[in-house]
This record gives C-alpha cells, structure tokens and sequence, in this order.
C-alpha cells in the first residue's frame, strides 16, 4: 500500500524549523537546571567542609565546562536539522 505525502511548502519548512528550535530551547534550559543542581551540590559540599575552596572552583570549572560543551552539541545539532528542513 501506498500513501502519497505531498512535498512541503515553504510555510511548512518554517513551523518545522521553530518547532526543533522551541525543542532545542527546551533541551538547554534542561541542561542549565541541571547544571545549577550539580553547582548547589558542590557548594554544599563546601559549606560542609568536605572540599576545599580550591576543589569548588576547579568542580564549578569542570561542571561549567561540561555544560557548555553539551549546549555547543544542542546547537550544532539544530543547525544540521535546520539545514535538513529547509533543503527543498
């Protein structure tokens, strides 16, 4: 059996790009929650005395580090799949 799908329309293509851009979106603001989970935790453990100042700051650099490093593949991700939807 078959099923035809018509090509899509310009309007169409632009829905599709905003709609992976609001799931992109959506995907950053999870990672910087959980970022912001992860950078609490490590204060705490500083305010506990279970590391030192030095081991805040180079944790808080990783954690950043990691972070950024995540939101990068998000919007290269976006980019490749903005450049898919749009190519007639």
């Amino acid at each position: 059996m078959r099923v035809p799908i018509p090509q899509l329309t310009a309007e169409r293509r632009g829905e599709l790009a905003k709609a992976a851009g609001r799931y992109a979106e959506g995907s950053r603001v999870a990672i910087r929650g959980v970022r912001r989970d992860g950078m609490e935790q490590i204060k705490g453990f500083e305010k506990k005395g279970e590391i030192s100042e030095d081991d805040l700051k180079d944790w808080s650099d990783q954690v950043q580090k990691m972070t950024d490093g995540y939101i990068r593949r998000i919007d290269d991700s976006l980019g490749d799949k903005d450049k898919e939807i749009r190519q007639v």
